[in-house]
């Protein structure tokens, strides 16, 4: 059925290796620099109160109270001195505290206050849209709501504003990529989360791909395609949950059946096209889980069989098809489990859509 051999379930001892090394990375990219520097961004005056108020304070308050011996035990009853000290590291540790109270207090406050301008800026922008123009005022809604850290009600709605015709598909898609990829609502929107629910960008993700099952990505006149812009660009987010990495990849294998191969054809002229082709390449390439990564080998090895090498390809294209080749060779050594539902969608490109 396709060119890989059959999997005995056992990993090999190379995969193993492997497999360790890739869950290390999943943890250092989970908990990288980047969000260490996102958290940095978002927290910096906390970090400057605790930094220049609250350890100088602590600090001269401890000195104090070390240099007096307040708690030697051969000092017998504190003099009348060392109970000053005493008072001074209580009064310096009350002030600390309500310095820091009182800071955050008022930021969460503007921050609040903030997102309540914001909103409310953007519902009276929308009232200038005239009332029958719903799409307008849909897809203004919809990326408002999830530019200010409201990503599950915008999931909530988003399925019945498609099945009203509410939505035009560029917004949807838009949405659906912010959830998935975003990783953090941002700060300068008010966001008061770091990250975004898993079980919503899982939700997200089979909206993708009830999308794309059901030929909505597409547009009936070639090459207009709606899928997340991040993926589109031949990009993989490796930090999503299985769920949402395999509901993604049979979207885009999805997509691409959901057209004829000449509508394709017609649409790159005849040579290999960049998506789904390099959005599988990074998969199989760098995804964590070894399953995904097999899966996007197999669904690339069929998609290169219904393109072949142009003798005018262009240099990209002879790169990309290298690439593809390359990392279809690699995966042939380490194949993974596959769930039957991919090797259906191989059946599909290889023998019944060409």
């Amino acid at each position: 059925m396709n060119n890989f051999p059959e999997w005995d379930g056992q990993p090999r001892v190379d995969q193993r290796v492997s497999e360790a090394a890739l869950r290390l990375a999943a943890t250092t990219d989970r908990i990288g620099v980047r969000h260490v520097w996102q958290y940095l961004c978002r927290n910096w005056p906390y970090l400057l109160l605790f930094f220049f108020i609250a350890v100088p304070m602590y600090w001269i308050a401890a000195a104090l109270t070390i240099r007096s011996k307040l708690y030697s035990p051969f000092e017998g009853m504190p003099s009348s001195g060392q109970v000053s000290i005493f008072q001074t590291f209580i009064g310096g540790g009350l002030a600390t505290a309500a310095t820091l109270f009182g800071a955050l207090l008022t930021r969460s406050h503007n921050r609040r206050e903030h997102r309540r301008l914001q909103l409310q800026a953007v519902l009276e922008s929308l009232k200038s849209l005239p009332e029958k123009e719903i799409k307008g005022r849909m897809s203004g809604v919809f990326p408002a709501m999830v530019m200010l850290g409201q990503q599950n009600v915008a999931l909530r709605a988003l399925d019945e504003a498609v099945t009203k015709d509410f939505l035009s598909m560029d917004t949807v898609v838009w949405v659906i990529d912010e959830i998935l990829n975003s990783g953090y609502k941002l700060s300068r929107f008010g966001g008061d989360s770091d990250f975004i629910d898993t079980g919503v960008a899982d939700e997200a993700a089979s909206l993708l791909h009830k999308y794309a099952e059901n030929g909505l990505l597409t547009q009936i006149q070639p090459p207009e395609v709606w899928f997340p812009s991040y993926f589109f660009k031949g990009n993989w987010n490796r930090t999503m949950t299985f769920y949402s990495k395999d509901f993604t990849l049979r979207a885009s294998a999805h997509t691409l059946l959901s057209r004829e191969w000449e509508w394709w054809r017609e649409a790159v002229d005849g040579q290999l096209p960049n998506f789904p082709t390099r959005t599988w390449i990074e998969c199989a390439k760098r995804d964590f889980e070894p399953t995904i990564r097999s899966a996007a080998a197999i669904l690339l090895d069929a998609l290169i069989t219904c393109f072949p090498e142009a003798p005018g390809a262009t240099k990209e294209k002879v790169q990309l098809r290298n690439a593809a080749e390359k990392v279809i060779a690699k995966r042939k050594r380490r194949l993974a489990d596959v769930p039957h539902e991919y090797h259906d969608l191989v059946n599909k490109i290889r023998y019944e859509w060409k």
